[in-house]
């Protein structure tokens, strides 16, 4: 016999026609046929890659992966960070300092439309593979991962901005903006009726003012709503005076289960060694409902007749420092939020590629086919939007064509 060399493979001369046999990884190969040993250096130009000889030393027909395909290197985590990053920001401070629905509506629109239209690709793809033949869940998992853990992260990043700017809009910043709309009133006297100040936003009282603790009012359901009468003090006692029979108050003191009903209210700056009595106006419709109901039951514990128009504040002796101090505390909060959200994005991304690691390692998932058709309109989406699964279909495509032609 005689034998030839070619890039790829040894063609052995024989009487009976040519025999070709594919170069395998290894110092020595033996053809037990024909008794013949050939050793061949590793450096030679002529050697098969890598991963085609651990495919065929493997036995195995089918292309493993060629790398860790869809784990990431910390600059591919980054880029598939900023996205959700970007969200939450934008629907944090649309939510809390801008209240435009339309805008918010169209920046998530325009940041989750891709993540969305990735997966869908993918998911519509694998829906129509299942039905002319037959998915493998592992390859399936492999290539949906990221489209599906980067449109979570980016759904769960809009929704806790939205949540967090939404919550501090309604508890601080729409106050406030109210209250800045609404008056003043300083060294209010005890006689004052809530008619003549229905437009009052912040209120001080003079000295001889104080809050009846003992006399109060409240209304339970699963909360104790509570309410306490602002009236004229004793000037020799600097106690509340005798609420005479016929004389309703109709400004209260109020708060959220922080009294015992008729005994003690504890409310607001109750324990405040102010010479005066602040309050700061109550603007929450489900909240004014329940102090309303409360102080019903005052007038009828006091055998009063009702108010028509009461009106009701939290306890703030000094009411111009504590909303600045909560307006602070509100910006505060949310500036941490924005700028702690790129780190707690980033590592949960870390962890997900930890994860799909684990899951490769294990051979739990891996890219052993596609879960989708590579052509038609489904293929062009999938090329365009993920270049990946299209360039692994190349590759698998020409190591096939170059096994075949051994």
């Amino acid at each position: 016999a005689q034998a030839g060399l070619s890039g790829r493979a040894l063609h052995l001369f024989t009487p009976r026609g040519r025999l070709l046999v594919p170069f395998l990884p290894g110092n020595v190969h033996h053809i037990p046929v024909l008794g013949l040993q050939m050793p061949f250096r590793n450096d030679i130009s002529f050697q098969m890659p890598h991963e085609q000889g651990a495919l065929l030393k493997g036995q195995n027909y089918t292309l493993r992966p060629l790398s860790n395909a869809g784990s990431l290197n910390f600059w591919q985590v980054l880029a598939n960070s900023w996205q959700p990053i970007l969200i939450f920001v934008l629907a944090t401070w649309i939510t809390a300092f801008i209240q435009s629905t339309p805008l918010l509506a169209l920046t998530l629109a325009v940041f989750m439309v891709f993540p969305l239209v990735e997966l869908l690709v993918l998911v519509v793809g694998s829906i129509t593979t299942a039905f002319w033949s037959r998915i493998v869940w592992k390859a399936f998992v492999f290539w949906t991962w990221w489209p599906f853990w980067k449109f979570v992260v980016c759904l769960a990043a809009a929704i806790v901005g939205v949540m967090l700017g939404s919550h501090f809009w309604q508890t601080t910043f729409l106050q406030e903006q109210l209250i800045t709309g609404m008056q003043t009133y300083r060294q209010v006297r005890a006689n004052a009726s809530s008619i003549r100040l229905q437009d009052a936003g912040v209120i001080t009282w003079e000295d001889s003012v104080g809050v009846d603790r003992f006399r109060n009012g409240c209304f339970r359901n699963g909360y104790t709503a509570c309410v306490a009468p602002v009236v004229k003090l004793d000037e020799s006692t600097t106690k509340p005076a005798t609420v005479q029979p016929k004389t309703s108050s109709d400004i209260f003191m109020v708060g959220m289960d922080c009294c015992d009903c008729h005994s003690d209210f504890r409310c607001g700056e109750w324990a405040s060694q102010e010479s005066h009595v602040g309050g700061i106006r109550v603007l929450d419709e489900g909240k004014i409902d329940a102090y309303r109901l409360a102080a019903q039951d005052y007038y009828a514990s006091m055998g009063l007749q009702p108010a028509s128009h009461p009106i009701f504040f939290e306890w703030r002796n000094n009411p111009a420092n504590h909303r600045e101090t909560l307006v602070g505390n509100a910006h505060e909060t949310i500036y941490s939020a924005i700028l702690a959200s790129p780190v707690a994005i980033i590592l949960l991304m870390m962890l997900l590629n930890g994860l799909l690691l684990l899951l490769q390692m294990f051979r739990i998932t891996g890219p052993q086919e596609l879960p989708m058709p590579q052509d038609g309109l489904l293929g062009k989406l999938s090329q365009t939007l993920h270049p990946g699964m299209s360039s692994y279909q190349s590759r698998k495509r020409a190591e096939h064509d170059q096994y075949n032609s051994f």
